[in-house]
């Protein structure tokens, strides 16, 4: 029974722990007030400077903050695990994919792999060691990707950090850079970032699901909406009209 639960558990970790620091951080702001009001006590009665009364307070703060970390087993860290695992196998897999249409090592068998990609592909990609001559695959691949990224912004009602909005401008920068690069590649290595692409879309919109959240155990959070679809929708459209 436990060794059943553990590709669910998996697959839901970063959403999972996302969600358990988002409720502990709301949870926390009444004990800053608290550490705060502590602080402001000694500092009037042990007459502290204005420098110590600042380190004490930043102490306490990081301090309570590990403390709940631990006893909630929900370190920011854990969220990334899945990055640092899926980057390096998309990295291999693009390297792969690469050789294998470009005929890299040398060899008889990377002829003969070579020349059955000459004709395995479907619609207007029939010649996957070839560039697309449309430009499709590239478009749908970037299209997809600042997809993924406004839905993951849109679906929040919640203002973004500054932080975080240097993060999702960063990657919406390498998103349209990867467009050109794509172009003068191979259609297999393209279709394989597409396909990759759409994946990542479709699971981002299917784990918006509040229904979809509950069976995966993941909690829910004041930034979470009940009908999250129709949100994204209502603030693209204002969003829209604003600009």
């Amino acid at each position: 029974m436990h060794s059943s639960n553990k590709p669910k558990k998996i697959h839901r970790l970063p959403h999972y722990n996302n969600s358990k620091l988002e409720n502990l951080s709301i949870e926390f702001q009444s004990t800053v007030k608290e550490i705060q009001k502590e602080v402001v006590k000694s500092l009037k009665l042990n007459k502290w400077p204005e420098n110590k009364a600042k380190r004490v307070y930043n102490k306490a703060v990081k301090k309570y903050w590990n403390e709940l970390i631990v006893k909630e087993n929900c370190h920011p860290a854990k969220s990334t695990i899945v990055v640092w695992v899926q980057l390096p196998l998309w990295i291999c897999m693009s390297i792969a994919t690469r050789n294998l249409t470009l005929m890299l090592p040398p060899s008889d068998d990377a002829v003969a792999r070579f020349y059955e990609l000459t004709d395995g592909g479907i619609l207007w990609f029939t010649n996957l060691t070839a560039i697309d001559p449309t430009l499709c695959l590239p478009l749908i691949m970037c299209l997809s990707n600042l997809l993924i990224i406004e839905v993951q912004t849109q679906s929040r009602n919640k203002e973004p950090t500054r932080n975080q909005k240097i993060i999702t401008n960063v990657f919406r920068g390498l998103t349209i850079i990867m467009m050109p690069l794509s172009c003068f590649l191979p259609s297999g290595v393209s279709l394989y970032w597409t396909a990759s692409s759409i994946y990542g879309l479709s699971q981002n919109l299917f784990l918006l699901s509040p229904q979809v959240r509950k069976c995966f155990g993941i909690p829910t959070t004041p930034y979470n909406n009940e009908h999250p679809y129709k949100y994204i929708l209502h603030k693209t459209k204002s969003k829209l009209k604003m600009s």
